[in-house]
């Protein structure tokens, strides 16, 4: 058996077991994070082309690797911010 260690493995759910985009979601947080310095009409912007670039992807203008990597590009993602989508998610399920 092959060692996998290091290896990421990415399982691509979204809009078929979920509804939502999870790292758009995500991206959508960072980008909304106060630390990153963004202007209200510079996240508007940031937010409609990481969507437009999942929408490549989805289309299949693009392939999946380059649609990550471009939406990877456009922010930066820390750990508080899957965090707080996670928070945010696992919220919705408990009563």
């Amino acid at each position: 058996m092959k060692n996998l260690d290091g290896t990421i493995f990415i399982f691509d759910v979204d809009s078929t077991l979920i509804r939502s985009e999870t790292l758009d979601d995500i991206i959508e947080i960072a980008v909304n994070d106060e630390s990153q310095h963004n202007s209200r009409d510079d996240r508007k912007l940031i937010i409609q082309k990481v969507r437009e670039i999942t929408n490549l992807g989805m289309n299949g203008e693009i392939d999946f690797q380059e649609s990550l990597m471009r939406r990877f590009n456009v922010v930066q993602i820390l750990q508080k911010h899957i965090d707080l989508y996670n928070n945010e998610i696992l919220l919705q399920y408990i009563d």
